[in-house]
């Protein structure tokens, strides 16, 4: 077996972890998260945060009772699974919370998986019925789009989120990067030129048997996948991972 590789030039090798986006001066007489997400009251929302509180957590949680009261964050990553099977997270904050996750890369796809309604202690998981996920399959590889959003009234404040990997370990917080093989990749949306952090490799594999080839890249939005079987593209396979038993291309591309 043989897998080449036809794309741009890697990037600098990027912070692993989660990228947060802080709104602040929110309308203390608006609950929930319509107060950050409601344009209405809060006409900078999504693309005008606080810059000053943009950065890039190595651990998907941020700090603990800052003492700011009335303000809205955002923590978007792509988060990577180190393996095949059903994962299951949960989600901590005070105050409310709601966790999403997409069905690939896009945040066009993502759906509420789990929340906090009223509010935690940090790293609480078991408060709230909601906090917790069902069992979600993902496979080894492949990159999904992971959003927490979470409102802040006043007192205390604490954000994080946990997984369970398929033979029973936490991970908590979630990491940017562990042993395991788990990746957050910071999401701020830009596009830029493919970066590779891990390239396929050369697979053997006995003959009527399937091989599977995978590409991690580190680019902080959406990427395009494209794998060709002599150089002939293959439609029905569009994301990181490809199965087959002849030789494999892959373009991607932002």
């Amino acid at each position: 077996m043989d897998c080449r590789l036809s794309t741009a030039p890697a990037q600098t090798l990027p912070l692993f972890g989660a990228h947060r986006q802080l709104w602040t001066n929110l309308n203390p007489n608006v609950g929930g998260q319509a107060v950050l997400t409601n344009t209405k009251y809060n006409p900078n929302w999504p693309n005008n945060p606080v810059a000053a509180y943009t950065r890039v957590y190595t651990n998907f949680e941020t700090e603990s009772n800052t003492g700011i009261n009335y303000y809205g964050q955002r923590m978007r990553e792509l988060i990577v699974s180190p393996q095949d099977g059903n994962f299951t997270f949960w989600i901590s904050s005070d105050d409310n919370s709601d966790l999403f996750l997409s069905t690939d890369e896009s945040p066009l796809n993502k759906r509420l998986i789990a929340g906090v309604a009223g509010w935690t202690s940090s790293r609480e998981w078991a408060k709230e019925p909601n906090q917790r996920s069902s069992p979600i399959p993902l496979r080894a590889g492949r990159r999904h789009y992971l959003e927490a959003i979470m409102q802040q009234g006043g007192g205390g404040d604490n954000l994080a989120v946990r997984w369970q990997l398929p033979g029973g370990a936490f991970e908590e917080p979630l990491p940017g990067s562990s042993p395991s093989g788990t990746h957050l990749i910071p999401f701020d949306g830009v596009d830029t030129p493919p970066g590779i952090f891990q390239q396929t490799t050369n697979v053997t594999a006995i003959e009527g048997t399937s091989a599977t080839f995978s590409v991690l890249v580190t680019n902080g939005a959406t990427v395009s996948y494209q794998w060709q079987v002599n150089g002939t593209p293959l439609s029905s396979v569009t994301n990181a991972a490809a199965q087959g038993q002849r030789f494999f291309r892959l373009q991607v591309g932002p």
